[in-house]
């Protein structure tokens, strides 16, 4: 095949040109430091502030809000382990005996579930829920778990390998009734990674009733390397990152200015374009799962009525989803199995464990990732390999 082709847009999405441009003179011309007083950073420093104005306009949120990060795993980190010791310090401060407790779900990304468990070696207490057969989480398993102690939920909006649409908005709505009712105990702040859900649904703060909310710039189109952390005003947080008053003083250091700008060019092309790209990878979905299902001994992981579109997981009994993204990379194709590899050894998803499946059967997940840039044409291609595989597999 002559043309490689990308399906692995869930991992990171190709920057946008415009993006580039308007990161270039931020590069090799207003190089300033936002931090200096000068005229170079007053110009990096009024750059910054406009971009967060963007997005805080996008969120209807106060710009004060939009604190920016290195990525959306160190937004995940900030938000746990900021929130955590925080209430860490008040129970001292009160007298109490007992530890900070903490929900996360056991599908969330591995910068949420082993900041949690990183949390439970410093001796806080944490709550792991599964999800069911669909990789859903149920809100009253959740509510279930709270305890006088309980000061933190955080629960992914999409998960990453399987597409699945979390109910964090109602979930949000009942916390606020629950935290009405706490009186003389801890609030219970919820945190949401929305990384896969931010370039396709309503990430709002006030609409899904949320503290905090964790996404990055390489997964909208935009540079690698910058993220933001929404905190609610008056939200608790102890910062991670020390050594200067950046960003609120809950994030010391220099701020990446380039990728801040690059960050704000993504978000306005979305806001400008997202209802179009949105439409072409629904109907690219739609075709994938049409014809998907016509493929013989084919298992979804992934509920089309309950998934973004643009992140399809299947499998294949007796196929290992490692050495079928390895065919598939050979004929031209990027895929992904959403599971680890360490010393060599594939690991079984951790995601697709937690929805009831047996190590063998989620050793076979397989990933699509739909972006902007995909065609059709690319899809059939992609099926007409992906059915030759499988036939071929299934003869030898």
């Amino acid at each position: 095949m002559s043309k490689y082709i990308y399906l692995d847009n869930a991992a990171t999405t190709p920057m946008n040109k415009s993006v580039l441009k308007a990161m270039k003179p931020f590069w090799n011309r207003e190089y300033g430091n936002a931090s200096s007083t000068h005229q170079y950073g007053q110009r990096s420093s009024a750059a910054i502030t406009s971009i967060r104005k963007v997005i805080a306009d996008f969120l209807y949120c106060q710009a004060e809000e939009i604190i920016f990060t290195s990525g959306a795993t160190e937004s995940n980190n900030t938000a746990l382990k900021g929130i955590m010791r925080f209430y860490n310090r008040q129970f001292k401060v009160k007298g109490r005996k007992d530890k900070p407790h903490m929900i996360v779900s056991a599908i969330e990304h591995p910068s949420v579930l082993e900041s949690a468990l990183a949390m439970e070696r410093e001796g806080f207490e944490i709550s792991i829920i599964s999800p069911d057969k669909l990789g859903i989480v149920n809100v009253k398993d959740i509510i279930n778990e709270i305890k006088d102690n309980t000061v933190l939920i955080s629960l992914m909006y999409v998960n990453n390998e399987t597409g699945i649409i979390q109910p964090v908005q109602a979930l949000g709505k009942k916390l606020i009734e629950i935290n009405k009712e706490r009186k003389d105990l801890p609030r219970i702040y919820f945190h949401i990674d929305a990384v896969q859900g931010f370039n396709c649904l309503n990430c709002r703060p006030d609409h899904l009733k949320v503290d905090l909310m964790s996404f990055s710039g390489h997964k909208i189109y935009g540079p690698k390397g910058i993220g933001v952390l929404y905190v609610r005003d008056k939200t608790p947080l102890l910062r991670l990152m020390d050594g200067g008053h950046q960003e609120r003083t809950l994030r010391g250091g220099t701020n990446n200015t380039t990728g801040i700008i690059g960050m704000g060019q993504a978000i306005k092309l979305y806001i400008k374009n997202s209802d179009e790209n949105i439409k072409h990878i629904t109907i690219l979905a739609d075709y994938l799962y049409t014809n998907l299902k016509n493929i013989k001994g084919i298992r979804f992981n992934s509920n089309k009525e309950k998934s973004v579109p643009g992140i399809i997981n299947f499998a294949f009994k007796d196929i290992p989803g490692n050495d079928l993204q390895m065919k598939l990379d050979l004929a031209g194709f990027a895929t992904s199995t959403g599971a680890a590899c360490a010393s060599g050894s594939s690991q079984a998803s951790p995601v697709l464990i937690a929805m009831k499946q047996t190590s063998a059967e989620a050793l076979e997940g397989l990933r699509i990732s739909l972006g902007n840039n995909n065609t059709l044409n690319e899809l059939k291609a992609f099926i007409r390999t992906l059915n030759s595989i499988i036939n071929n597999w299934n003869n030898d």
